[in-house]
């Protein structure tokens, strides 16, 4: 680490963390963003896949807005409505 900020963010839905975004700055995968769900602490249900990547930050965000609707929906809970937030 060279003292700069890293482009790792998390991204909250009514006060909950439910996913994470992280820039992938070295490795084969360098130059997209790793996208994480699933990290809900009050939905209990698993929806695979729980990440991947994305070429962009923006794409990524829409992928952990995604699937966080699937796995409300797999949990019977409806969908968030009007709290997406570009990034």
């Amino acid at each position: 680490m060279n003292g700069e900020l890293l482009n790792d963010f998390v991204c909250i839905v009514e006060g909950e963390i439910v996913g994470r975004i992280s820039d992938q700055e070295t490795g084969p995968m360098r130059g997209t963003y790793k996208w994480d769900g699933g990290h809900s602490r009050r939905i209990k249900v698993k929806v695979l896949p729980q990440g991947g990547y994305a070429p962009d930050v923006h794409e990524a965000a829409r992928k952990v807005e995604e699937h966080y609707d699937r796995v409300r929906e797999a949990a019977g809970l409806p969908p968030v409505v009007g709290v997406r937030v570009k990034a």
